[in-house]
């Protein structure tokens, strides 16, 4: 009986919102040579975007929570394509989402051509993305929470400053001006906004932690967008075994922005979680290279830390990586 064409290879960037998900989708999609969900291929079933594309300044919009222009090109979550047909941003919120998806894939890739997918709201649920589309990877960052949380603030501040009308554009619903104004209001009601918003993400956060050690080592990437920025070679050696790590560093310097925001020192309990996240991606890490899924060991002292030092503050560079068995050593910079 056919079986109809082999479905494309998928790469899934996991991550929290505001922990580089679009920087590194768009810097994997390019070192693949891949295609990914972009604002044009979204536009194409989301009128409100299409006329926003349409109607943007030749100058450029951009994207509000942040100084990333908006084109067509642009990448951008899969979470807006299951909203416009499920009305969730979550593939697993409604029964028809894994169809939606899987419908998106086939439009995008050619067979033997990678689709690189992103949807923060899909954190915590590689173990079903796992199942459910047997042909994926999953490439998962994580960035301190002090700076996630950082950045969040700066994003809807941002948004509510100088609002460019793209977000409204997805679709984004949640994103009104009275709706930030209460998030960002130093009062009573802007505490408790934003406790809830934290306390989900730590909930997303805890559950990653415990869950990344029952996924199967060759079918997963941990990399640190901390490490990626300090030295983009040796962070994307921890991807090596998905991906070529020269041609992802290489993007990834490219598409950064040069200059960085302060770094935010964050709660005690999210210093204390992401001390716990820290171990738990060094034990997965050292699981894969005594898998030979990463195929030399770092020297010893340097199991697969986070280039982070505990308390907050960054360090001066990322732990020593395992070599690629794609590209060879990293050449002198």
């Amino acid at each position: 009986m056919p079986t109809g064409p082999e479905p494309p290879p998928v790469l899934f960037i996991n991550g929290l919102h505001r922990s580089g998900t679009t920087l590194t989708a768009a810097a994997v999609t390019e070192a693949t040579g891949g295609v990914t969900t972009t604002a044009g291929y979204l536009a194409q079933h989301i009128p409100s975007l299409a006329d926003f594309l349409a109607a943007a300044p030749a100058s450029g919009a951009t994207r509000g929570v942040d100084r990333l222009a908006v084109t067509p090109d642009t990448a951008e979550e899969y979470g807006f394509l299951l909203r416009r047909f499920t009305g969730h941003n979550s593939l697993y919120a409604d029964p028809a989402g894994v169809g939606v998806l899987r419908q998106a894939i086939r439009e995008l890739g050619a067979p033997g051509t990678t689709v690189v997918l992103k949807n923060p709201f899909d954190l915590g649920h590689e173990k079903r993305l796992l199942t459910d589309f047997p042909q994926a990877r999953i490439l998962l960052i994580r960035r301190r929470l002090g700076d996630v949380q950082g950045s969040t603030r700066q994003a809807l501040a941002r948004i509510l400053r100088t609002p460019s009308g793209y977000t409204q554009a997805l679709g984004a619903d949640g994103i009104r001006p009275g709706r930030l104004a209460r998030i960002l209001s130093p009062g009573p009601v802007g505490r408790l906004l934003r406790a809830l918003i934290n306390g989900w993400m730590y909930v997303r956060v805890l559950r990653l932690i415990r869950g990344v050690r029952g996924l199967p080592p060759d079918r997963i990437a941990l990399v640190c967008y901390d490490e990626l920025r300090a030295d983009a070679t040796a962070g994307a050696a921890w991807a090596a075994h998905l991906l070529d790590r020269e041609a992802l560093a290489d993007a990834f310097t490219r598409r950064a922005f040069a200059q960085r925001g302060p770094a935010y020192s964050g709660s005690r309990l999210a210093r204390w979680l992401d001390r716990r996240w820290e171990r738990a991606w060094a034990a997965a890490r050292d699981a894969q290279i005594r898998a030979g899924v990463l195929p030399v060991p770092p020297p010893a002292g340097a199991s697969g830390g986070t280039g982070m030092i505990s308390g907050g503050q960054r360090s001066a560079g990322p732990a020593t990586p395992p070599e690629s068995r794609v590209s060879g050593p990293a050449p002198e910079r």
